[in-house]
């Protein structure tokens, strides 16, 4: 540290923090101007290493936290309207891990997970509105999106317990906006698979994997009465004509739905 002990804490720190503050402000200011989430997110990170490699060479220890807990209140804090308004869509859209991840750090570095807790199911509902009311829905195409938004929960937001909470109630209304098409689709889905298991795969766990997931939309759907009634009806279609694949199967699968009702997924 270059400066003097006395001198430090009561006259230079304060005007560094002064300073940087009016620094860092007109930069972020900039920033706003063109803005783009992911060099935003980029700049804000290195901006922090900076002043960190700063502090080791030529500051004092304390002021470290101080000058990064400025960057991220006028980096993130002050400008986290901009960042989920304009650019959080295109991160989910574009599975941009890196920038998703830097996102859910800094949010939750500065508090403000609950922000990001409404943005993230509000992007679930109206993606998952329009693909349920794609002219050309398949239980595929669901389970594709259902999968895409554990990836960003389990790899970006570290299993975050209220936002796994959050995507579980945004998918749940999804999938009830039309309930009774998803119970159909769904029932054929598994007749499907328990038809043909023999050409899907030799390996039974490979078949059960697709009916577990099958499964997992079958815990969301408010109207499984009605998809009983289909799976019903196509069970004894399969069982009287000889079509399934395999007993074993068709057991398994029963047993699942059973444990199924009630436990989301």
């Amino acid at each position: 540290m270059l400066i003097k002990i006395e001198l430090y804490k009561p006259f230079f720190e304060p005007e560094l923090l002064k300073v940087s503050d009016q620094f860092y402000k007109d930069e972020a200011a900039e920033l706003n101007m063109n803005f783009e989430v992911v060099g935003y997110l980029r700049h804000t990170e290195r901006r922090i290493n900076e002043e960190i490699g700063r502090t080791l060479d030529y500051l004092d220890k304390s002021t470290e936290n101080k000058l990064c807990s400025l960057i991220e209140k006028i980096f993130i804090t002050d400008n986290l309207q901009a960042i989920l308004a304009n650019g959080f869509d295109g991160l989910i859209d574009n599975s941009n891990i890196e920038s998703l991840s830097k996102l859910y750090y800094f949010l939750d570095k500065v508090g403000k997970l609950d922000f990001l807790k409404k943005t993230w199911g509000y992007y679930i509902k109206q993606r998952g509105n329009a693909l349920i009311n794609e002219n050309e829905l398949s239980v595929e195409r669901i389970l594709q999106y259902k999968a895409s938004l554990e990836t960003i929960l389990n790899d970006c937001f570290q299993k975050n317990a209220s936002l796994k909470s959050a995507m579980q109630f945004a998918f749940e209304d999804c999938i009830n906006v039309k309930t009774n098409k998803i119970a159909e689709l769904s029932s054929k889905y598994i007749d499907d698979v328990l038809k043909n298991a023999h050409k899907i795969s030799k390996d039974d766990q490979e078949v059960e994997a697709k009916l577990d997931d099958a499964i997992s939309i079958f815990r969301y759907l408010s109207a499984k009465d009605i998809f009983e009634a289909f799976y019903t009806k196509r069970l004894v279609k399969r069982l009287l004509l000889g079509l399934s694949s395999s007993d074993i199967l068709e057991k398994k699968m029963i047993d699942k739905l059973k444990h199924g009702k009630g436990v989301r997924g």
